[in-house]
């Protein structure tokens, strides 16, 4: 995942076996993913997460989570330039 406010930029890179059947690219507002982690926290069982796209949003949701998040117009930067190898 890789993320910026404008001013910063950040990413996090976790190791892990993902059912992942695509690669998805969109830049989704920071606030909908702080509110799905801490929605995803206070709950103890772990759950898959469906994620749907169209052209002007995303949806997060699984068996008892719906949400719904407008999605940022324009090119995410390459980052990979941004942020050092090592």
């Amino acid at each position: 995942m890789v993320a910026t406010d404008g001013h910063r930029l950040g990413s996090s890179f976790i190791s892990g076996n993902y059912n992942v059947k695509e690669k998805i690219s969109m830049i989704i507002a920071p606030k909908t993913l702080l509110h799905l982690i801490r929605v995803l926290e206070s709950t103890d069982a772990k759950s898959t997460i469906a994620v749907s796209k169209d052209e002007k949003y995303v949806l997060f949701s699984n068996e008892n989570l719906k949400i719904c998040s407008k999605l940022i117009e324009g090119p995410y930067p390459d980052y990979d330039k941004a942020i050092p190898k090592k």
